[in-house]
């Protein structure tokens, strides 16, 4: 079958605002749209696709819905096969979706007659039912930054889910708490798959302890439920 290579961002249903777990990841598989052509086709009717994993994982989406978002069984991560956690021998990727419904060690997938909704374990429900955050960003630098008087920096990322949820629209910044705040606009041609990188450069003014802020925000208008933050420590 044909090889499609992609790079997507893989975050967690569950992460965290300021969440360092994610990865944006370079792949090889098959496009769900080339397994459906290399069949000859959708028997009359099917319109849901659910996967199952050997180790009991288990998901079911509309088949358009994933067509459209690239969805790939993928081979591949970073250029050799999937290890054992990686999934091997094959994961669902479903770029612009967070990690929940990526099915790893795929041992069946089925086509339905019927529409199925996502199937989230409850683990990944927060207690407001809400199964993910729709903007998020994080500090690479987790642990902090300590350096000398003169212009600082800080470097992260920002991420949001695509057409199910809303691609990101802009990246915000605070270094005096959320009194004034500093909105990039992502750029035009953006990879909505990917997470958008950023390093943001300050002068503080003086010696002493300051936290940056920054905060995504979706093209629903979607804002960050709370800025993720930075300490830095500036010494004489």
């Amino acid at each position: 079958l044909p090889q499609t290579e992609m790079t997507v961002t893989q975050v967690c249903y569950t992460s965290a605002i300021n969440s360092p777990f994610a990865a944006n990841i370079p792949m090889k598989g098959v496009l769900l749209s080339d397994v459906i052509e290399a069949c000859g086709g959708l028997a009359g009717g099917t319109n849901t696709f659910a996967l199952a994993g050997a180790d009991g994982w288990a998901t079911a989406y509309i088949i358009d819905f994933m067509v459209q978002n690239n969805a790939m069984i993928a081979l591949e991560y970073f250029g050799h096969p999937l290890t054992a956690d990686q999934g091997y021998p094959a994961t669902l990727v479903i770029p612009g979706m967070p990690g929940a419904p990526w099915v790893k060690h795929i041992v069946a997938l089925s086509g339905l007659e019927q529409p199925a909704e996502a199937l989230v374990n409850s683990y990944a429900l927060r207690s407001d039912g809400v199964t993910s955050h729709k903007a998020n960003s994080a500090w690479f630098q987790s642990d902090g930054v300590t350096a000398k008087a003169g212009e600082l920096a800080g470097y992260g990322f920002a991420w949001s889910g695509t057409d199910l949820i809303a691609p990101l629209a802009t990246i915000s910044f605070s270094f005096d708490y959320g009194a004034t705040w500093h909105d990039v606009p992502i750029p035009e041609g953006a990879d909505p798959y990917q997470w958008s990188t950023f390093t943001a450069t300050w002068t503080p003014q003086a010696p002493g302890t300051y936290m940056a802020w920054v905060k995504a925000t979706n093209a629903d208008g979607f804002e960050q439920e709370q800025p993720s933050g930075l300490f830095v420590v500036v010494e004489e």
